[in-house]
């Protein structure tokens, strides 16, 4: 029964693979990005590693771009421009010149393991997870490039944002289907996707409430993977053509997704919330007060602060009105946040990253190689993996990203970089509570992307003198 789900995957990425350009690939990557319990391969045949379909799907899909768009020239291009994706690309040769030597170099020093039966600090030697860690850096840096390269149209562009907007579904649907377990006898479907070689919590419940993990690893992998595909579809939302779809669909699914986040009970999952809704504020308020008043980027002002205010409004009357109907809620709140920094997982995690700290410390700065120590915040990975240098090209390239300029008078790009600049805080704040890696993620990968794609790597264009375009009509 397990095989039924793993060959329709490659029937799928097949499918994918084989059809003209790479909007079928592009489809199933932001598609399938729920099903992170699905191995597609079988344990045995992948050395014990579990690939799942984001990262393979993510490979195809580099793959598929490497023989149309311009190619691989056209990546070396974007590779080798200062105001392209230099930055990133330098991360990637320091990620790996760092993963090939230094856990030689600095075998014995005390770092925290990625994998084992017990978690516990023991001396640093190369491993297989040096390997695996490393393939899955490489594969989100390679699937930026990727996106960078096809989303150059702007039909591109439509469909990868209706391809966002269908993964959001899936997230929402394969949530649905976890939280029906406890009540409909829908547990046996499930299971042929939850295949995976790592430790799966998909039983756990909080106070006698189940905790929704859909076909994710873990209430907290759920719970994140919604609030990216929330963040994204809220700030690029307006790039979407004036229809149902944006003005009916997008709000629909967003509303569910946040019923998801809540239904995760995760601690991280509830934080890169609360983040998001500042910047959701803050980006409000630059959109009315920064930009012109008839700029595209003012659209849905009034609607968004009414819904706002008609939602505060809403729970407000509920709390004076029937105090106790938030009661159970909020003693789940408690338990997940209040008391979550005297949990036994608060203080493993703090153990991580303590014991990644300092073994980065120990190499002078140098950085272990990627896969060498587990932290549980993004930022110490980066530097315990890369050192400061790699930390430095990363995050300088994230500020790159955050900065750029649409190229030309687009509107649509204006729109889409916009959504850029908000769109990455919240994922961004996720993993400063769970990343245990230098890898950042299809989330930012797609950011990247769009980015790079839309941006003014190449330059503004020069201004032609007048009559020029006539004299070249004439020749």
């Amino acid at each position: 029964m397990t095989l039924v789900p793993m060959i329709g995957f490659w029937v799928l990425a097949l499918w994918g693979f084989a059809g003209p350009g790479c909007r079928r690939l592009v489809t199933l990557h932001l598609m399938l990005l729920p099903f992170g319990s699905l191995a597609v391969l079988p344990v045995a045949a992948s050395g014990g590693l579990a690939l799942t379909p984001a990262p393979m799907l993510g490979v195809l899909l580099c793959l598929r771009c490497a023989v149309s768009h311009g190619g691989l020239a056209g990546m070396a291009r974007l590779a080798m421009a200062p105001r392209g994706m230099l930055l990133l690309a330098a991360y990637a040769v320091v990620a790996l010149v760092a993963t090939v030597f230094l856990p030689r170099i600095f075998a014995g020093a005390i770092v925290m393991p990625y994998r084992g039966e017990v978690l516990a600090p023991m001396p640093l030697a190369p491993s297989a997870q040096n390997l695996s860690q490393l393939a899955y850096l490489l594969t989100s840096i390679l699937v930026a490039f990727a996106y960078a390269r096809v989303l150059g149209r702007p039909a591109e562009r439509q469909h990868a944002l209706r391809a966002l907007v269908l993964g959001g579904a899936v997230a929402v649907v394969t949530g649905l289907l976890d939280l029906a377990t406890s009540v409909l006898l829908v547990a046996p479907l499930l299971e042929p996707f939850r295949t995976a070689s790592y430790a799966l919590h998909v039983t756990h419940t909080i106070m006698g409430t189940k905790r929704v993990v859909g076909l994710m690893s873990e209430a907290a992998a759920y719970g994140l993977l919604c609030v990216g595909y929330l963040s994204l579809l809220y700030f690029l939302r307006r790039a979407l053509p004036d229809g149902w779809l944006r003005r009916r669909g997008v709000p629909a699914l967003l509303v569910a997704l946040l019923a998801c986040v809540a239904l995760s009970t995760s601690t991280a999952a509830y934080a890169a919330l609360a983040v998001l809704g500042g910047a959701a504020v803050a980006e409000w308020g630059w959109r009315s007060a920064a930009l012109k008043r008839r700029a595209p980027g003012r659209r849905g002002l009034a609607p968004e602060a009414w819904a706002a205010i008609g939602a505060l409004s809403g729970l407000a009357a509920i709390f004076v009105i029937l105090p106790h109907l938030l009661d159970p809620a909020a003693a789940i709140l408690e338990a997940t946040v209040v008391e979550k920094a005297a949990s036994a997982s608060f203080a493993e995690r703090s153990a991580w990253t303590e014991v990644s700290w300092r073994a980065f410390l120990a190499t002078g700065g140098l950085g272990l190689g990627v896969g060498s120590t587990r932290a549980s915040t993004s930022v110490v990975g980066v530097f315990a993996a890369t050192g400061v240098l790699g930390g430095c090209l990363y995050y300088g390239f994230l500020l790159r990203t955050m900065t750029r300029r649409a190229l030309g008078g687009d509107p649509e790009a204006r729109l889409l970089l916009g959504g850029v600049r908000w769109a990455w805080v919240a994922p961004f704040a996720g993993s400063l509570l769970t990343g245990i890696s230098a890898d950042f993620g299809p989330f930012l990968a797609f950011l990247f992307g769009v980015g790079a794609a839309v941006g003014d790597w190449r330059g503004e264009p020069r201004a032609r003198a007048p009559g020029a375009a006539t004299q070249s009509g004439r020749a």
